[in-house]
């Protein structure tokens, strides 16, 4: 009479490794991958995010009919607008927040955002006037850089009439 064959349950401890190295080959690829992804995708964030405030900021000054600032909630000479910002009615004082009519925060710390005037100068703020263009530009654009160390960076150009579009700019030192 034959033998009756048992079946095993469960896996071997070769089958087990052969997993393990399957999924650690798998996450030694994937995992690079995802970590420049998330860099890239929280510049893109910051850089859409400031264009609505930019946004926003001349929207008001249209309908108040008054200067609207956007300045940088800290008042830093650098990374003006890379650890929160803030939208006030008026000239205001950059990093004076009080009686904001809208405060907005960063999430990363890891970017900086500058206001540049034509001549590569930090700016402490924007300003749009009462019909919704760029205030004391004196004929000249802004732009905002957005930057993580490593990785493209962002830059919103502002036109004189304050219309702000994004582009894409070289690896941020």
């Amino acid at each position: 009479m034959p033998e009756l064959v048992r079946f095993r349950k469960g896996f071997s401890l070769l089958e087990l490794m052969v997993v393990l190295v399957i999924i650690s080959l798998t996450l030694s690829v994937a995992l690079p991958t995802y970590q420049n992804m998330i860099g890239r995708f929280a510049i893109t964030g910051q850089a859409n995010d400031l264009l609505a405030a930019v946004s926003f900021a001349r929207s008001e000054a249209l309908k108040s009919g008054v200067v609207v600032s956007l300045y940088g909630s800290t008042g830093a000479v650098t990374n003006t607008l890379g650890s929160g910002y803030c939208v006030i009615s008026g000239a205001g004082v950059p990093g004076n927040c009080t009686g904001a009519i809208q405060v907005f925060s960063v999430s990363d710390s890891n970017l900086t955002a500058d206001i540049f005037n034509p001549a590569a100068q930090v700016q402490a703020s924007l300003q749009f006037d009462a019909l919704g263009g760029l205030a004391g530009a004196g004929g000249a654009t802004r732009t905002i850089d957005i930057c993580r160390t490593g990785f493209a960076g962002r830059q919103i150009q502002i036109s004189l009439i304050g219309r702000g579009r994004i582009v894409t700019t070289g690896l941020c030192p």
